[in-house]
């Protein structure tokens, strides 16, 4: 993971000066003289406090990670092979739950089909899943594990 923009994570002094100062204010502008005091704020008033203040700074934060970009790095790797394209169309109807294969259809399926992905390097795979409807899975691609998982989190329809 990167940034795209990471001079703006000195920024995070800032919530955190905030929170600091807040703090000493709130300490001194507290007055020891019970006379000049209207009423006393209970325990739970003072701890709802310090939670806004702990939330306000807890958002201010997170707007200085969202002003930093966070990117996840992408890997490209040059594949010399020439690949086909390959659309899977895989069931997932009722009929899958059927035992004649361990633990059942749909498992096994899903096994067969890693298996073929993780020995699958030039071929762009795409996966369509039926049921009662059609649905496009996953695109054309040559990223097998992105596939792989898409596969490893097909359940009944």
């Amino acid at each position: 993971m990167s940034w795209h923009h990471g001079w703006a994570l000195y920024l995070v002094i800032v919530p955190v000066a905030v929170f600091i100062t807040r703090i000493i204010f709130l300490k001194k502008s507290m007055v020891p003289w019970g006379h000049l005091q209207m009423k006393k704020a209970s325990i739970w008033a003072g701890l709802l406090h310090y939670l806004d203040l702990a939330a306000e700074s807890i958002i201010l934060l997170l707007l200085v990670v969202i002003m930093a970009g966070p990117v996840k790095k992408s890997q490209f790797t040059s594949v010399k092979e020439k690949g086909i394209d390959i659309m899977f169309v895989l069931d997932v109807s009722v009929s899958m739950q059927a035992a004649d294969f361990k633990p059942n259809r749909l498992e096994a399926m899903k096994k067969m089909t890693g298996d073929f992905l993780r020995r699958s390097v030039a071929n762009r795979i795409g996966i369509v899943i039926f049921g009662k409807d059609v649905f496009n899975q996953g695109l054309l691609t040559t990223d097998m594990a992105a596939l792989a998982e898409m596969v490893d989190g097909i359940s009944y329809h």
